[in-house]
This record gives structure tokens, sequence and C-alpha cells, in this order.
């Protein structure tokens, strides 16, 4: 009997590194058949010229329509691949594989290894998520980051440890405001879930409080300095919405500024935009809202609650 359980076991364990394997072979299999798209070739690739380096990081990932963290890793692939395709597209393909990895240790965490397991494998061969690791734009990024701030968000608490807060409240400022649009969303989407738990977090002290906010600020400070000096112009998130720092109340139109892009991003990280369907039909399957996730959600909830009668 023991040695049967050690058996399926190994089976198991070997299981889930084929589903890890299989993803990445999925996303990056044949991914120079087709050439760059239009935002690819006119935005992402251009996006790390021009190399002025601040806090070793291109000045010119902070410029223009391009979000920071895609063209720092851009910058860095390109020192690696020269075909256009590979330079622009393998990140995607490397934090697509990611996310699944993580989001394993994420339920194999909270869960059981048999909700990890199935949740890795339908995240391995979603279509919606598949289309994202292989494009070279941004999308990818939000499910990445959404899965590794959970994460380090539940150990925090499990552990209670400050350094894994710490690192939390440092990812989350790089994930708002340096990786895509709906990510802007995880602001409030944590502030909500720290609310909600706070009675978790009767281990901190105030001064630990306080360095949460500072470190988020401090992953803003590039950003705000290289505004300040001229050396870029900070438009958040889309072009046509005005700069927060022009004019004599820099906070309130730091306000407006939120209160323009919170509605585009919520309805591009839910819902699906209506723009931009000549690139994929993966675009209307954002990360909840979908009617191939209906059943999986219920199925969920189902879950949630057998087991909150059972406690």
């Amino acid at each position: 009997m023991i040695l049967f359980r050690d058996i399926w076991k190994r089976i198991g364990e070997l299981s889930i590194v084929i589903i890890f394997f299989a993803a990445f072979l999925i996303r990056i299999f044949d991914i120079q058949r087709f050439p760059l798209h239009y935002d690819e070739a006119n935005w992402i690739l251009p996006g790390a010229e021009n190399f002025i380096y601040f806090l070793g990081i291109p000045i010119s990932c902070f410029k223009g329509y391009i979000w920071p963290f895609s063209s720092f890793l851009i910058s860095v692939s390109r020192y690696f691949f020269d075909s256009p395709e590979y330079i622009v597209r393998i990140p995607a393909v490397i934090f697509g594989t990611l996310t699944v990895i993580l989001l394993y240790a994420l339920c194999r965490i909270m869960h059981d290894r048999k909700t990890a397991f199935f949740s890795t494998a339908i995240l391995s061969f979603l279509p919606w998520h598949i289309y994202q690791s292989r494009d070279g734009r941004e999308m990818i990024y939000t499910s990445f980051f959404g899965v590794l701030l959970y994460l380090l968000l539940f150990l925090s608490i499990k552990k209670r440890s400050r350094a894994l807060l710490f690192l939390f409240c440092f990812l989350l400022g790089i994930a708002s405001f340096y990786t895509y649009a709906a990510s802007l969303t995880f602001i409030f989407i944590f502030l909500f879930i720290l609310i909600i738990l706070r009675r978790k977090f009767l281990w901190l002290k105030k001064r630990d409080i306080f360095l949460c906010v500072l470190i988020i600020l401090l992953a803003l400070y590039p950003l705000v300095y290289l505004h300040l000096r001229g050396v870029i112009k900070w438009t958040a998130y889309r072009p046509y919405h005005k700069n927060p720092f022009i004019g004599e109340r820099p906070f309130y139109n730091l306000w407006l500024n939120l209160r323009q892009n919170i509605p585009l991003a919520i309805k591009s990280l839910f819902f699906h935009l209506d723009n931009g369907m000549f690139y994929a039909a993966s675009f209307r399957a954002p990360l909840l809202i979908h009617h191939s996730s209906i059943f999986i959600v219920l199925l969920a909830l189902y879950e949630m609650v057998k087991k909150r009668r059972a406690q």
C-alpha cells in the first residue's frame, strides 16, 4: 500500500513536470511563423532603442506608448536573438510559462495537489492565455503579476514575513505602473483584499505599514523623477489621456487621470474591448468574464461553499 502511494505520488510529480514542459512547447512552437503585426513592429520592438540608462534601465523604456517592463525585457532579449519575432515574443513565452508554474505553487499552498494539478492543466491549454503568451505585447504580464502577487501576499500571511510583504508592495508598484493598463486595477483589488484580511495582519507594526507605502512610492520614483527632470513626458496608460503633472493642481490632475483610466482598465481586464478585434478572437476572452470559464467559476464556488460548511 505504501509502495503504491509512493508510485502514485511520483506519477503525479512527473505529470506536472510534463504539463509545465507542454505549456512551454505550445507557447514557443513555430513562434516566428507570422511576421510582427503592427503594434509589435511599430511600438514594441522600437521601445528598447537609444540606450541612455537610469538606475540600470534604458530611459527609452519609459517613453511613449510602450510599458517600461516590456521594453526592458526586449532590450535584454536583443542580446540573445537575431530574429525580430524571437526578440519581441520570447519574453511573453517565458512569462506565460512562468505564470503556469506560479499558479501551481499558489494552488498547491492554498488548496491541495489535486486542485493545483487541474488548475495548472486548464491554464496551460487555455486558448486566450496561449495566444497572449505568444504575442509580443504586454497583456501577459497582467496575469503573471496577478498570480505572483497573490502568492506573495498569501505567503506573507502564512509565514508572518515582513520581507515577503515588502516584496509584494514593491512588485505591486511595478505591476501597476510599468506593465499594462489593466494592471492599474491591482491597486484597488489588493487594497480591497488587505481591508478584508486586515485581521490577518495584526502582527504588523505601524512602521511596517509606513514602510509598505514608502516601498510602493519608491517603485514609482523613476517615472516621477524622469518626468520632473524633463527627460520623459509621462502620460499614464494612454496617449489621449491628460498628463497628470501638467497644470497647477498635480494631485487633482492625477485623480482625473486615474478616473479616466480605471474604467478602461476594468473593462480590458474583466470584460473585453470592442476595438482591436482584428488581432485575434482571444481578445474576447479576458481574465474572468467569458462563457468558457462560467462552468469553472460555478464549480469553484460550489467547492468553496462545501468546504466552508464542512468546517
